[in-house]
């Protein structure tokens, strides 16, 4: 039912050059692309059952729930992974990235500020992901976002 309306809508499209259109409905339709988040989730619905208390498999779900567009749910998992391991940088980065897709620039700028507070801003030695660099920027815009 999905590929049939996904097809159809890219029929529709009499503007695009039929290359172009073979190309689009080639890469939409690959196989797997909607059904891989699905089987992650539930792997790590799975591995969580019998071992509830690991905070990366939480954050795990969160990513896959934030690469969905289900930014509540993102929100929901990377909070569990903070109750679980509240000192990561990471999970907080994450979490203020799915507050400011759901627009509450309030939540997104107090988690930025905790992974702010617990990273080097420019210093590669100790922040080899960028995360720290990366981070204020963000928290910068988020800032920006709060005080209009």
């Amino acid at each position: 039912m999905v590929e049939q309306a996904l097809v159809q809508e890219l029929h529709m499209d009499e503007a695009l050059e039929p290359k172009l259109s073979e190309s689009m409905k080639y890469s939409l339709m690959a196989g797997g692309k909607r059904l891989r988040p699905v089987l992650l989730m539930a792997a790590a619905d799975a591995v969580l059952r019998s071992n509830s208390d690991l905070a990366y498999v939480q954050y795990l779900k969160g990513a896959i729930s934030y690469s969905t567009q289900e930014y509540e749910n993102a929100v929901t998992c990377y909070q569990k992974a903070l109750d679980l391991y509240g000192d990561n940088a990471t999970f907080y980065y994450a979490l203020a990235y799915a507050y400011d897709a759901l627009g509450d620039y309030q939540a997104a700028y107090i988690a930025s500020g905790k992974c702010k507070d617990m990273v080097p801003t420019v210093n590669h030695e100790e922040d080899w992901y960028g995360l720290g660099y990366h981070n204020v920027t963000f928290y910068e815009r988020v800032k920006a976002e709060v005080e209009k």
